[in-house]
């Protein structure tokens, strides 16, 4: 009676630790939300371990996905929260290291999935955020900083014997093109002029704005050039 009951209590706690093993092997996923949220709170964050411990995480719950036994459509299910996270990485403007050192490893991801390995695609350009100003062309050379490059904004800088000064107005608000204007001063001379200009950014969200500008010096006489110049945001990585 007794050995009976005890085969029976022990038949149910195999049955109880069985039923414990299968739902931790089906654990419920996070939903794309929650998952958004932690991907964001990793790169708001720029530890390179986070996203190191999160790659870790994916490929677990893909190997879990392709088990014999795991429910169907889990591997689709698991295969989105990578996705997700994967453009939100190539996604971050601008890049920081630990998302540089990330990209390979989603890479790898991707090929384990059958996917490609994607492109980070340049950062937007337009949208407000400092940025520190350098370059020029022509006798130019012009410094300073630039708060919002998405409304009109103005650049100084300096040529020989004098100053100068742009004022760029983009197409539209957040535009990459757009009109500028300028005048120059120094060494008892004047002069202004106007022009078309275009920006366009890489990766690491450096814009490189270029202008062709034609002036004249009052008085004198008139020509057409053209200028690059930097506009790096001063909170990217090893800019200061």
């Amino acid at each position: 009676m007794f050995v009976c009951r005890y085969r029976v209590l022990g038949l149910v706690a195999a049955l109880t630790l069985g039923a414990s093993a299968a739902s931790a092997a089906v654990a419920a996923l996070p939903t794309p939300a929650d998952w958004a949220r932690r991907v964001d709170a990793d790169l708001a964050r720029g530890d390179a371990a986070d996203l190191v411990t999160m790659q870790r995480q994916l490929q677990g719950l893909i190997q879990e996905a392709r088990a014999p036994n795991a429910p169907a459509g889990r591997l689709a299910a698991v295969t989105n929260l990578f996705n997700l996270a994967y453009a939100r990485v190539l996604a971050k403007c601008p890049a920081t290291s630990a998302t540089d050192a990330a990209v390979p490893g989603f890479a790898r991801i991707a090929a384990s999935l059958g996917q490609p390995a994607r492109q980070r695609a340049p950062c937007a350009v337009g949208r407000p955020g400092a940025y520190i100003v350098s370059g020029g062309g022509n006798g130019l050379k012009v410094s300073g900083t630039v708060s919002d490059i998405a409304h009109a904004f103005t650049i100084k800088g300096v040529i020989i014997g004098g100053a100068a000064e742009f004022i760029f107005t983009p197409d539209t608000v957040g535009a990459s093109s757009g009109k500028v204007r300028y005048t120059i001063a120094g060494s008892g001379v004047t002069g202004d002029g106007t022009g078309t200009y275009r920006l366009s950014a890489d990766t690491q969200g450096v814009v490189t704005l270029t202008d062709t500008v034609t002036g004249c010096v009052h008085g004198g006489g008139c020509r057409t050039t053209r200028e690059t110049i930097i506009l790096t945001p001063s909170g990217a990585p090893g800019r200061r």
